[in-house]
């Protein structure tokens, strides 16, 4: 039980959900600056997602379950631009995306979708005299669907002031959200011929909250070539903080 209202069940018949991506891509590096952009095709078999629905006592219920498919088509742009003491590091992803409910979704009276999705990110950097540098990292992601619902969050971004001691040590301050006071990390919406629901997990800030740290990089042993692949970004589950 999650609260009075939802019980939460596992699914012990659940099947692996496969992936098949396509991609055209094409990069190029001039001067001190490199750019790429990508044309893509994603599809995800026996999507493993929430299923929720009203039970015989009236509590939602939800439960993961394969509940069809999901195609993404897009293009993606993403660079490292350097000025001098300042760099510059955006990406912007764009797709549409398609899902397709299996017949167990489709007795929940579960339709196929389509939606714009948005995928951006920035990070800007700029260093100064006595081994400081200043940064601005920013990251945002349009509401996506989910087969049977959608999910959101807030933008997020980071302001941050380091002072490098030597090569391997590092330390500084951080402020996450400043003057935001609220910041949603992660909400739902489902709208059911049955039921709507609607759910957002917030967290309550301090006006300029602020965060300390230090680093020490250190490594030791063999270098090893290694091979690059493209890594899969699972799908992002509920979670509290940041």
């Amino acid at each position: 039980m999650e609260d009075p209202f939802t019980l939460n069940l596992g699914n012990t018949n659940l099947r692996p959900e496969t992936h098949h991506q396509v991609n055209l891509e094409y990069s190029r590096r001039f001067k001190n600056h490199f750019f790429t952009a990508r044309l893509f095709y994603h599809k995800t078999a026996d999507a493993i997602r929430n299923l929720m629905f009203l039970n015989e006592n009236g509590l939602f219920e939800i439960q993961k379950n394969n509940l069809g498919e999901i195609r993404r088509t897009g293009i993606q742009f993403s660079g490292a631009l350097s000025f001098g003491k300042v760099g510059i590091n955006p990406y912007l992803k764009i797709f549409e995306a398609f899902s397709s409910p299996n017949q167990l979704a489709a007795e929940h009276q579960i339709e196929s979708k389509h939606k714009l999705v948005l995928k951006s990110g920035l990070s800007v950097f700029a260093t100064f005299k006595k081994s400081f540098t200043a940064s601005v990292n920013f990251q945002y992601t349009s509401p996506a669907n989910q087969i049977q619902g959608n999910t959101f969050s807030d933008a997020l971004y980071f302001v941050s002031l380091e002072k490098s001691f030597s090569k391997n040590l590092k330390a500084g301050i951080v402020s996450g959200l400043p003057l935001a006071k609220t910041f949603t990390y992660q909400g739902s919406e489902v709208a059911s011929a049955d039921f709507y629901h609607y759910s957002k997990g917030e967290i309550q800030l301090s006006t300029v909250p602020l965060w300390f740290k230090i680093s020490y990089r250190f490594s030791s042993g063999k270098n090893v070539q290694k091979i690059e692949r493209t890594g899969e970004v699972p799908v992002q589950e509920k979670r509290k903080g940041f």
